[in-house]
């Protein structure tokens, strides 16, 4: 970061918690690209460590989760959750990958 944003005022600080909700998910999407450009479809994405690394909260890391794959079913990829909702599978219409949890859509 080569500046602090503008928004960074303390005059914003009632609507901070909200910035960084906006940021870690913004976190989170880049963090799931990043893992499937790299990945093999059988690898799902660790929400867990996400979560443990950057949110410290598995329902609010469970809602962002919520909203990203809403946003990759509307790309036209097709998602599931599985061991507990912990790990994210993002795959090809059709083709779930045969290590996949329940299918959530």
């Amino acid at each position: 970061m080569k500046e602090f944003p503008q928004r960074f005022v303390y005059k914003n600080i009632s609507i901070f918690p909200t910035l960084l909700y906006d940021r870690n998910i913004s976190y989170l999407r880049r963090d799931i690209y990043e893992h499937m450009l790299k990945s093999d479809k059988e690898d799902s994405f660790n929400l867990q460590q996400f979560d443990n690394e950057r949110i410290g909260d598995m329902e609010i890391t469970n809602q962002m989760a919520n909203t990203i794959i809403d946003e990759l079913i509307n790309r036209g990829w097709e998602c599931a959750l599985a061991y507990g909702s912990t790990c994210l599978y993002i795959f090809p219409p059709g083709d779930k990958p045969i290590t996949c949890g329940e299918e959530i859509s």
